[in-house]
């Protein structure tokens, strides 16, 4: 699945702002400084022991290649596979490594010497849990407001009422992946709850000064005209990761290991292609638009406009079409055609009768945009 994801950008599509003076900035995944000299282009004496995981030693202009190699990693991690096997994993290092000469105009078919080494394919691949660490940063941070988590201390003298409704938000939340919806009683709408786009837009879509979060602006092909599955499912596994965080009534951290989220990240991936299926068989474009209004929503926050329109519908009876789809989910659903991820875990409470007792929660932006909200006390 990931090899078929891969895309290769075409040729003419280099960033004009990616240039090797510029490479070495003020990034803060950076592995060289813009202080050394650029003259510098000796090959380092290589170490006779050990395994170096450090730049020490790299020249300036190979220093140049794996800051830019880093960002297309990244990419291909978010965008391919989120946790790829040995040989994907390798295949994505060897990309980007590619892609890396190509924009910074470093002739690798001719020149021997820019072929990838070893150490500098271990300073690419040590640098994979970071993106991950980046996503699941991004979705601790807006869980408490989109979801109505309340933060308290064991000597707050609410603690027990506290405690008893956190734990029933994440019994309702991990439910059928509710928290993907904006409504956690509703099964349609599904992927459209606004933490997705939050998510993506901080770590992927931001206009700042740090140029490690606009990758993909910078870098548009990869995400083409629609968002792609695996960036939802990794969305995805990271919110169910800081929703996790809650199960015992305050906030604990969990990191984000392959074990136990790749297997919720996998069953993601599935859930996202039986519907797409799905979809497909009921000549629906719902799953399509899905895709294209987060990426569209994404370049939206970073105030981008978005020249991709989403397809109409053919036929007279494409409104009604269109319509279906946005309940294409739910139908499903209740058709028994989705399998979702359910494991010993995700019984935390007792959530029946929780349906009736939500309502419309203030966004941090201000606007009634999801319906979790604080539980009644009892």
């Amino acid at each position: 699945r990931a090899l078929g994801i891969l895309r290769k950008r075409p040729n003419g599509s280099r960033s004009t702002s990616a240039s090797p003076t510029e490479s070495g900035s003020t990034k803060t995944d950076d592995f060289g400084s813009d202080e050394e000299s650029d003259r510098s282009i000796v090959e380092a004496r290589p170490r006779k022991k050990g395994r170096d995981r450090s730049a020490r030693g790299l020249a300036n202009y190979r220093l140049e290649i794996i800051n830019i190699a880093y960002k297309h990693f990244k990419l291909f991690i978010a965008t391919s596979s989120t946790w790829p096997s040995d040989d994907h994993k390798d295949v994505f290092i060897i990309e980007a490594w590619q892609a890396a000469c190509e924009e910074g105009d470093w002739d690798i078919t001719h020149d021997p010497k820019l072929r990838i080494k070893d150490q500098e394919r271990r300073l690419i691949c040590d640098h994979e849990c970071q993106v991950r660490g980046d996503i699941k940063k991004a979705a601790k941070s807006f869980l408490p407001a989109r979801y109505g988590f309340r933060p308290a201390q064991n000597t707050d003298p609410d603690i027990t009422d506290i405690k008893e409704h956190n734990r029933q938000l994440v019994a309702l939340l991990i439910q059928k992946i509710a928290f993907a919806h904006p409504e956690p009683g509703n099964s349609a709408d599904f992927c459209r709850n606004p933490i997705i786009t939050d998510v993506i837009s901080r770590v992927f879509f931001e206009q700042t000064r740090n140029r490690t979060t606009n990758l993909g602006l910078k870098y548009a092909e990869y995400f083409e005209d629609a968002m792609p599955l695996p960036t939802i499912a990794l969305a995805l596994t990271a919110i169910r990761c800081a929703i996790d965080e809650w199960k015992e009534g305050i906030e604990e951290p969990i990191h984000f290991t392959e074990t136990p989220y790749r297997m919720h990240y996998e069953k993601y991936i599935e859930t996202l292609e039986r519907w797409e299926a799905f979809a497909i068989k009921k000549q629906s474009k719902a799953f399509k638009t899905m895709q294209q209004d987060l990426l569209r929503i994404c370049r939206a926050n970073a105030g981008v406009s978005n020249l991709m329109q989403a397809e109409p519908e053919a036929g007279a009876g494409a409104a009604a079409e269109s319509l279906l789809g946005d309940d294409d989910f739910a139908q499903w659903l209740r058709a028994g055609s989705i399998r979702f991820v359910a494991t010993a875990n995700d019984s935390y409470a007792n959530v029946s009768g929780l349906n009736g007792t939500r309502g419309r929660r203030e966004s941090i932006y201000g606007q009634a945009t999801s319906c979790y909200m604080e539980l009644p006390r009892t």
